[in-house]
C-alpha cells in the first residue's frame, strides 16, 4: 500500500499529464486524428471541388443548402436559372467595353440577345416582304388568307371522325356551333341585329320572371331540384284509350318552353353550379344502389344540360365568328378594320379581346 504522500504525488502527476495532453491536442488539426480512422469509417471523408469546375455558375457554398432537402435545392436552382436573363459573357463584354476608352459605342456586344434566349440560338427569321396594312398593323395579307382558308376547310359542324389506323374516335372542330335539338348549325335571327343581340343575351318578360323566380333568401337546394323537375315534366298518356296520365320528362333532346323560361328566369344562380349539383345527386343515388332514383336524376341532369346548351348556342356561335376575325388579324393594330360591324359583332370582338388579355395576365 502506498503512503498518503505517495498517493498525493501520483495524483498530481496524473493531473499534470492530462493537462499537458489536452494542451498538445488542442493545437493539432482535426485531419491528424481522422487520417488513420477514415479507412475503417462508414462515413466518407469530405472532398474538395477541383479548380477546373470553379465556374461563376458553380461557385456556391454548401452552407447555403444546409437544412434544405433535394426538392428545395432543385427549386432554388430553377428560380436562379430563370432570373438569369442573359449569358455570362454578355456582362464580361460589357465590362471590357466600359474599361476600353477607345471602344466604339455602336459596336454590338457579344451575347446581347432578347430575354429568355441565349447567344447560341439561331438568328431570328427575316421580316415578311409584304408591307403592313394601313393603320400600322404587322399582319400580312398572306397570313390572313391562310387562316381564313384553314377556317373554311372545316366541316359545317363538329363531327366525330374515326382514325383508320388506330380506330380512335376524335372530334373534328367545325366552323359553326351545332344546335343540340336540330343537330345542325345554329341559325341566327333574320329579323335584324337587335334580335341577334337578344339571342346573344336572352331573357324573359317581367311577368314570366315573377312566376318562375326563386326567393333566393329562403330557397333550398331540394326545392330547386323539385321545381326544375316539375316544370320540365309534361303529362303523358300511359296507354292509348285510357284517361290515366303521368308526368315525365320528354325524351332527349326535346324540352318545353316553360322549362326554358324557368332556366332563363333563374339563370344568374343556376348555370355551372346547377350542373354540378344535379351530377352529384345522380352519383350519390348511384353509390347508394338506388337504381330508379339514379335513372331519374340522370334524366333530369341531361335535360338541364340540353336546355343550357340550346340557350347558349347563339352566344357561342357569335363568339366563334369573332375569334375567326380576331385570330386571323392577330397583331393588326387597326381594330376598326376587322372589329367593326353591328353591335352584337362589336360586343363579341370585345369579349374575345378581353379574354386574350386576361389569359396573358394570368
Amino acid at each position: 500500500m502506498y503512503s498518503s504522500r505517495t498517493r498525493s504525488s501520483l495524483l498530481a502527476i496524473t493531473v499534470l499529464t492530462t493537462a499537458l495532453t489536452y494542451t498538445v491536442l488542442s493545437f493539432q488539426p482535426v485531419v491528424t486524428f481522422t487520417r488513420h480512422s477514415n479507412h475503417h469509417s462508414i462515413i466518407p471523408p469530405p472532398t474538395t471541388k477541383s479548380n477546373k469546375d470553379d465556374t461563376p455558375n458553380s461557385r456556391r457554398s454548401t452552407s447555403l443548402y444546409m437544412g434544405l432537402n433535394r426538392r428545395a435545392r432543385r427549386k432554388g436552382k430553377k428560380n436562379q436559372d430563370q432570373t438569369q436573363s442573359r449569358p455570362d459573357n454578355f456582362y464580361d463584354n460589357m465590362k471590357e467595353v466600359a474599361d476600353d476608352p477607345n471602344a466604339d459605342p455602336n459596336t454590338p456586344i457579344s451575347g446581347a440577345t432578347d430575354l429568355g434566349t441565349s447567344s447560341t440560338d439561331s438568328p431570328p427569321p427575316p421580316p415578311p416582304t409584304d408591307g403592313p396594312p394601313d393603320g400600322g398593323g404587322v399582319v400580312s395579307s398572306g397570313a390572313i388568307s391562310d387562316a381564313q382558308a384553314s377556317m373554311m376547310a372545316r366541316p359545317d359542324v363538329s363531327e366525330i371522325v374515326v382514325d383508320e389506323d388506330t380506330g380512335i374516335e376524335r372530334i373534328r372542330q367545325g366552323k359553326n356551333v351545332m344546335d343540340v335539338v336540330t343537330r345542325k348549325a345554329v341559325k341566327l335571327s333574320d329579323l335584324g341585329p337587335q334580335y341577334r343581340l337578344a339571342q346573344m343575351f336572352p331573357g324573359v318578360p317581367e311577368d314570366v320572371r315573377d312566376t318562375y323566380r326563386f326567393n333566393w333568401k329562403t330557397v333550398e337546394v331540394a326545392d330547386m331540384v323539385t321545381a326544375l323537375r316539375d316544370v320540365s315534366s309534361s303529362e303523358l298518356v300511359v296507354e292509348e284509350g285510357q284517361e290515366e296520365t303521368t308526368k315525365s320528362i320528354p325524351d332527349h333532346p326535346n324540352f318545353s318552353d316553360a322549362a326554358m323560361d324557368f332556366v332563363l328566369a333563374n339563370r344568374d344562380y343556376l348555370g355551372p353550379r346547377m350542373k354540378k349539383t344535379l351530377g352529384r345527386l345522380k352519383l350519390r343515388a348511384q353509390s347508394q344502389f338506388k337504381r330508379e332514383e339514379t335513372i331519374l336524376n340522370r334524366q333530369l341532369w341531361k335535360h338541364f344540360l340540353t336546355i343550357e346548351d340550346s340557350i347558349s348556342a347563339p352566344f357561342r356561335q357569335m363568339m366563334l365568328d369573332a375569334e375567326g376575325k380576331v385570330g386571323s388579324n392577330f397583331g393588326n393594330l387597326d381594330l376598326r378594320s376587322f372589329c367593326d360591324g353591328e353591335l352584337y359583332e362589336r360586343t363579341a370582338c370585345y369579349l374575345v379581346l378581353k379574354g386574350m388579355v386576361a389569359h396573358w395576365e394570368k
